[in-house]
């Protein structure tokens, strides 16, 4: 096995750790289904960049992580989406969260982290309550 191909199968296990027990549950009734497609990549792929980037939506990122209670595993699910620089950017704006554009990724997904499950955890240890 090459290490590209342990690298991809390393990033679905740890897709398949991020999961709610919720998640779970909705796979064991039927109601979810786990898909994981091989696409080839196309030699103009770049010209479709643009239309998935722009029609690429924040909001479903953000109600998975809000529904986390573990940094780590956000952040597992973060990076195991693959996203490009401005898809986490345009979910720091959705969030209303400030970032820079020298900002890299992985400081990105930290932010994303702090401002979803960070803020949250942050409130219940204020208020003394857990969810």
């Amino acid at each position: 096995m090459k290490n590209k191909e342990f690298k991809e199968i390393i990033k679905f296990i740890n897709y398949l750790d991020s999961l709610s027990e919720d998640d779970w549950k909705m796979i064991e009734k039927g109601d979810l289904v786990i898909e994981y497609t091989l696409t080839p990549k196309s030699p103009n792929s770049n010209a479709s960049k643009s239309n998935v980037i722009e029609e690429f939506n924040g909001s479903e990122v953000i109600q998975r992580l809000e529904s986390m209670h573990d940094k780590d595993k956000g952040k597992v699910y973060l990076e195991s989406l693959n996203l490009r620089k401005v898809q986490y950017e345009k979910i720091l704006k959705e969030l209303d969260s400030p970032f820079d554009k020298k900002d890299n990724i992985a400081r990105l997904i930290s932010k994303i982290i702090e401002a979803t499950i960070g803020f949250r955890l942050r409130s219940q240890a204020i208020q003394g309550t857990t969810d």
